[in-house]
């Protein structure tokens, strides 16, 4: 399997990330389901959802299966 990286799946994911009028749903190995809006940032290898000044999700690049993009 290749690095998330080296796919150009960090730099594309990077991009959504900055605009904060898209939702992301991020399919997890696992199956499981997360979305993220609003306040997102990607922190080295990991995605961290911000709720007011605290941090909320922080979900691993290396978990992530796939990613849906959604205008809000």
């Amino acid at each position: 399997m290749k690095d998330n990286n080296e796919n150009g799946f960090t730099d594309t994911i990077e991009k959504y990330l900055k605009h904060t009028g898209l939702e992301i749903v991020f399919t997890l190995k696992s199956g499981q389901k997360i979305t993220m809006n609003g306040r997102r940032k990607l922190v080295g290898d990991e995605i961290i959802q911000y709720y007011g000044e605290e941090e909320g999700v922080v979900l691993p690049l290396n978990e992530i299966r796939s990613a849906d993009v959604y205008a809000l």
